[in-house]
């Protein structure tokens, strides 16, 4: 089985769709899924330019580490454990998704048919460590551990710099945050000073206490006014999050805009765990969630944190969609 042919100079890349945190087809999250053996089949303008093709939140490209024999094709990815992962949405490469890997994950275990009890991918944030276990529901459920991530540092300093003519100074960059929370929040404003953490450039909104899922759902941001209020470059995302409201089983709700990285809204985002579940934590007294995020697609997502290896372990299913073959022109 090839994962890569060519064919009178158009390569064909075998691809999958791969909905994400769900158990059932058409929620959570959807990411397209490339097995390359030789990765230099293709250059990162090509990645680039398919990831925009596909148009989805990510598109995930998995690759064989150094040294690898490629000459099985696909069926290389059979039997290892250890694999390189890289993620770009329609407008750039990221540092970090997690729906994407757990996506990846359940390609290579329910369709590549790896045999691995754990995989682990090496990726720009390090190593991540991928494991699977039985769902309840007898489906398989995969567990990724992703890193810490405390939303503490300072605001970027693009914040606001384009009502201040490229200056940025103070009260520009206090009516950029004004003007940003309250389209995020949908005008409910926050419990606390906005959070911001940097690398993977997520702001926090905690919507006040008594806010519930129904009032979260029902926010609709001004994008325009998002990416306005933040420099080019300065963010990549906006976590907006409430406690559970007590009408359901749901630890802490959220939603995810990410207008200035082209994804307006994210149905479910694992990498938006990383910081919420330590926010969580202390507000709770607990280290173990159940989570909902609040996208019209919608997403169930398991959080458990290890404190002492600043771990952030996050779980769900996944559901294959569609599967394909790419045709990519000469360069």
């Amino acid at each position: 089985m090839a994962s890569q042919a060519s064919t009178g100079g158009t390569r064909e890349l075998q691809f999958w769709v791969a909905d994400a945190f769900t158990p059932a087809a058409f929620a959570g999250n959807q990411a397209a899924v490339y097995c390359l053996a030789d990765e230099a089949v293709i250059t990162d303008a090509q990645r680039q330019r398919i990831a925009a093709e596909h148009n989805l939140s990510e598109t995930a490209y998995v690759t064989l580490p150094p040294g690898a024999d490629a000459g099985g094709g696909l069926d290389a990815f059979k039997t290892g454990d250890t694999f390189g992962l890289r993620w770009f949405t329609p407008a750039a490469e990221v540092p970090l998704c997690g729906h994407a890997t757990l996506a990846s994950a359940h390609v290579l275990f329910s369709e590549v048919g790896n045999t691995s009890e754990a995989l682990y991918f090496d990726t720009l944030s390090g190593r991540l460590t991928v494991r699977r276990a039985a769902g309840a529901d007898g489906g398989v459920r995969i567990e990724m551990g992703l890193p810490w991530a405390d939303a503490r540092d300072p605001l970027p300093a693009g914040l606001g710099d384009a009502a201040a003519a490229g200056g940025g100074d103070a009260d520009a960059r206090q009516q950029a945050l004004g003007s940003l929370v309250a389209t995020a929040t949908g005008g409910l404003g926050t419990a606390e000073p906005v959070g911001f953490t940097k690398g993977m450039d997520y702001f926090l909104f905690v919507l006040p206490e008594g806010t519930t899922r129904a009032q979260l759902e029902a926010i609709r941001p001004d994008f325009g006014a998002m990416v306005a209020a933040v420099g080019e470059g300065a963010a990549r995302g906006a976590i907006v999050t409430a406690r559970g409201d007590g009408g359901d089983d749901y630890d802490f709700y959220c939603r995810f805009f990410g207008p200035w990285v082209s994804i307006d809204e994210d149905p479910a985002t694992g990498s938006a765990f990383c910081v919420l579940g330590p926010y969580w934590a202390p507000k709770l007294g607990k280290t173990q969630f159940k989570a909902r995020q609040c996208s019209p697609r919608g997403a169930d997502v398991a959080v458990r944190l290890d404190s002492e290896a600043r771990r952030v372990y996050v779980s769900g299913q996944g559901v294959t969609t569609m599967k394909g073959t790419l045709l990519l022109p000469p360069q």
